[in-house]
C-alpha cells in the first residue's frame, strides 16, 4: 500500500476476525475517499499495527458513493443508518468509531442513535448552507481545496471564513493565486480535487443544510440534553479556528466517561500536522477499552 497512490488501495475486505474493527470518518474538507491518500499515512497503518481492521467508507455525497438529491437524504439519522448498515453487511456488531470534523459529528450522533453499537466561527456554515453556494464552489473546486487544505502555519485568507464579510459578499475567488500547501503532495491534492469533481459540491454541502431536520429527528427521539455513557476520546488542537478547543469545555457534563487530549501546536488537520501525537492519543484511549465485551 502506497499512502500517496489511491490506486494501490483495495475496496475488498479480508475477514480476519481476530482484528478489532475501527470505522473511520472525516469531514467535508477531507472526504473519506480522501482518507485513502491522506489518513492512511499517519493513522491507518498505526491502527493496523495495533491489531485493528480499519474500514474507511465514502459516505453519501462523497467520492464513489451515490449523491442523492435533496437535503432529507443527509440527516444524521440517515447517515448513521448507512454506516450501521455497512457494518451489518460486513457482519460486524461492534466497532470503535473514529471521526474528524463532520466525521466526528457522525460519531457523536451514532452514540445517540445506536448506543448499543458504539464504543467509544459558525458563520461559514451559513454560507455553506446557501443553495447558491453550490454553483459558486463547483466552479472553483481546485481553488477551494487548495485554499483550505493547509496547516495552521501557512493558512490563507478567504472571505468564505471571514468573521465580518456579509454572507452574500463572500467568495473563494479572493484566494486566487493560492499555491499548494506543503502539507499535501501534489498527487494528494490532485486526488482530492478529482474526487470532489466526481459529484460536485451538492452532497458535501448538504451536511450543512440539515440542522433543522436533524433537530426534529433527534428531538422526536428524545435526545434533548441526553448523555453518552460509552467511553469516548476528544482530541482538541490549540490552533484550530474551525473547531476551537474552548467549544468543548462542557462536554464532560454530557459524556461522563470522556478522555481528553489537547495538542496545542496544531491546526484543524491534527492527524497530519501532529500525526505522532494524534496516534499516541488514540492508542492511549484504545488501550483503555475492554475488547472482551461489546465495543461499539
Amino acid at each position: 500500500m502506497d499512502p500517496l497512490n489511491p490506486a494501490s488501495f483495495s475496496h475488498r475486505f479480508a475477514l480476519r476476525q481476530r482484528h478489532q474493527p475501527a470505522l473511520c470518518r472525516r469531514g467535508l474538507r477531507s472526504q473519506n475517499s480522501n482518507l485513502r491518500p491522506r489518513l492512511p499515512r499517519p493513522l491507518i497503518p498505526y491502527l493496523v499495527k495495533l491489531g485493528y481492521r480499519v474500514i474507511v467508507p465514502d459516505v453519501r455525497g462523497y467520492g464513489q458513493t451515490d449523491a442523492p438529491a435533496g437535503i432529507a437524504s443527509y440527516t444524521s439519522k440517515t447517515i448513521v443508518k448507512d454506516l450501521v448498515g455497512l457494518l451489518d453487511v460486513l457482519n460486524i456488531r461492534d466497532a470503535v468509531w473514529v471521526g474528524h470534523d463532520w466525521g466526528a459529528w457522525m460519531v457523536w450522533r451514532a452514540a445517540l442513535w445506536h448506543p448499543e453499537r458504539r464504543r467509544p466561527n459558525w458563520k461559514y456554515q451559513v454560507y455553506f448552507s446557501k443553495e447558491s453556494t453550490t454553483a459558486k464552489l463547483n466552479a472553483e473546486i481546485p481553488l477551494f481545496l487548495t485554499t483550505i487544505l493547509r496547516s495552521h502555519k501557512d493558512a490563507m485568507y478567504t472571505s468564505v471564513f471571514s468573521e465580518s464579510v456579509p454572507i452574500d459578499k463572500r467568495t473563494i475567488a479572493d484566494a486566487r493565486g493560492a499555491q499548494r500547501s506543503e502539507m499535501l503532495a501534489e498527487s494528494e491534492l490532485g486526488y482530492h480535487i478529482s474526487e470532489y469533481q466526481r459529484h460536485g459540491m451538492e452532497g458535501p454541502l448538504n451536511y450543512y443544510r440539515v440542522h433543522e431536520l436533524n433537530w426534529q429527528e433527534e428531538s422526536s427521539a428524545g435526545f434533548k440534553l441526553d448523555r453518552i455513557h460509552k467511553p469516548c476520546l476528544m482530541v482538541t488542537a490549540g490552533k484550530d479556528k474551525a473547531l476551537p478547543a474552548a467549544w468543548t469545555k462542557d462536554m464532560d457534563k454530557y459524556i461522563p466517561n470522556l478522555m481528553r487530549v489537547h495538542i496545542e501546536d496544531s491546526g484543524h488537520w491534527i492527524m497530519i500536522e501532529q500525526k505522532e501525537l494524534a496516534n499516541k492519543a488514540l492508542g492511549k484511549f484504545l488501550a483503555t477499552l475492554d475488547h472482551t465485551s461489546a465495543k461499539l
